[in-house]
This record gives structure tokens, sequence and C-alpha cells, in this order.
């Protein structure tokens, strides 16, 4: 579960500094936060992290014996690093994908299934062709549907397209809110039935480690559900949450975003239907460099 993030404190500051100076300079200036076809530089290397973690969730399942009812924790992290080695080629790779899930009833831990994680440290190459990304295993070996999905994933990240659907590819000022419709993001892999919004706001333009960056804050709303095999609706979802955003105007990145709110889910499973509920935390970062 692919997934949102972020979020910048910043300490007191004397007058007159960098920090101020920054900001101060964006007051009433546009920025592009998105290109519509963004540059791939040679030898540009972005590495990303996702962690999703839910701490001190509850469950509930619905049996043939009554309801039973327990606690869970649930977190996911995957690190994927995306090279460019020319403006029409990146190479892709997954080198970190974990998934953790620990669930209690009745005092006793319940024993969890393997977690089979697709394609780490398998090369991919992403190629653009005809105006569009499209993602493969370097050695040209066929793909399982979940493998598929990864691949996606990776098109997502190279090509930019939620980036483009978040903040659209005209110039925007400080100051500046607008609404994304919640089908247009991948941050939860919530399958097609998605409905809500997440609403934007450009806050202000300030220094962040050196680089100048674009500092938002947001808003989402959003439920879905993905069939099962039978062809019901084996998950539901809802998230709600606010979010912040600290975006580089250089690289058109997110350096840092964190989501938290709360995530409901429904799902068939042979011992029930199983409802999970929790606070929940999405976050991202990001490291932009040459190689």
């Amino acid at each position: 579960m692919p997934l949102l993030p972020l979020v910048i404190a910043c300490m007191t500051l004397p007058c007159h500094s960098e920090t101020d100076a920054v900001a101060e300079a964006g007051v009433g200036k546009s920025y592009v936060l998105m290109s519509e076809k963004p540059e791939k530089a040679p030898g540009l290397k972005t590495t990303v992290s996702d962690v999703m973690s839910m701490e001190g969730g509850k469950f509930s399942i619905d049996s043939a014996q009554g309801v039973l009812e327990g606690t869970m924790a649930i977190k996911t992290t995957k690190v994927i690093s995306a090279s460019n080695e020319t403006a029409a080629k990146v190479n892709v790779k997954i080198t970190k994908s974990e998934a953790e899930q620990k669930m209690i009833m009745n005092g006793q831990e319940l024993p969890q299934p393997p977690q089979v994680l697709p394609l780490v440290d398998v090369p991919l190459v992403a190629t653009l062709t005809n105006g569009i990304w499209r993602a493969a295993r370097e050695d040209g070996e066929k793909v399982s549907a979940v493998e598929q999905a990864e691949l996606l994933n990776a098109e997502r990240l190279v090509s930019g397209v939620e980036d483009k659907n978040v903040y659209g590819t005209g110039a925007r000022k400080p100051g500046d809110t607008w609404t994304v419709d919640a089908k247009k993001m991948s941050m939860v892999d919530a399958g097609d039935d998605v409905e809500g919004t997440v609403e934007m706001s450009f806050e202000k333009v300030d220094a962040h480690k050196g680089e100048e960056c674009a500092f938002l804050s947001g808003e989402i709303n959003m439920t879905g559900s993905t069939p099962s095999a039978e062809g019901d609706n084996g998950v539901k979802m809802e998230l709600k949450g606010t979010f912040e955003i600290v975006r580089s105007l250089k690289d058109q990145v997110d350096l840092f975003r964190e989501m938290k709110g709360t995530m409901e889910m429904e799902m068939n499973t042979p011992a029930g239907i199983m409802k999970m509920s929790g606070p929940t935390v999405m976050k991202r970062t990001s490291v932009v460099g040459k190689e």
C-alpha cells in the first residue's frame, strides 16, 4: 500500500537571515511547482523513502463464533531509487520493501503469514516512448500481477504524473488554494472506486537546508474499495487527515511530506468480515543528487 506524507518546524531566527530573505522574496512571485515536461538530467539520482505506520489500531472480526476484537500495529517501508541515464531512460531499483504487522487478541499475539515483497533489488528500467513512460524488468522477464503494480509505481515516480495532478503545471503564488480529485492520487492503493478530495494550500517559499522550497499544507478526505476475485467489494477504505509538504523548486521534488490522520478498513477474510481502524502516519523523504 503505497502511500502520502510531510512537515517542517522552524526555530526563531534573527532578523534579516537568509531564511527571511528567501521568504520576503517569495511574496507576490509566481512559481511553477511541476513542469509539463520535467527534465531528466543525466547522472541525477533521486532516492525516495516511504513509511506508513498505524500504532494503537483496533480490529474486529465478525465470525461464526461471534465478534472477536483485538489491537494491532502496522508498518510498511519502501525505498526506491531512480537514476537518470539519459533524458529518456531511467534506471530504477526498489532497494528496500518491508511490511510488519502485529495483532493481539485475548492477550495472545496472532501468527502472521510471511510477506512476499516483489522486485526488491531487481534492476528495472523506465523508458520514454512517444511521450509515455513505461517500466519493465531490465532482464526482460515477464512479471506477475503484483509485480506489475510495482512497475506502475515506478512509472508514476519517473513520469511525475501524480505531481502534475496535485500541483498542476501552471504558475502558482503563495496564498493560492485548490482542490484535487482523490481519484488522481496514488498515495493509498484504494482501487478504482475512489471518491473524495484533497484540499491544497500554498503557504510560502522559504529556505530548507539551504535550498529554496515551497511549503504547502492540505487536507484529505477519501474513500475507496477494491473488488475481490469474486467481484464484490473485498476491501473498503476511508482515510481522513492533514498534511504538510516541503517541495524543492529547483528539482521539483517533495523533499518532505507527512500526513497524519485516521484510516478505517473493512475486508472479507476466511474467518469473517474484518474491520480495522487507527491513527495513521504516512511519511515521505527524498534525496536528490549526482551519482
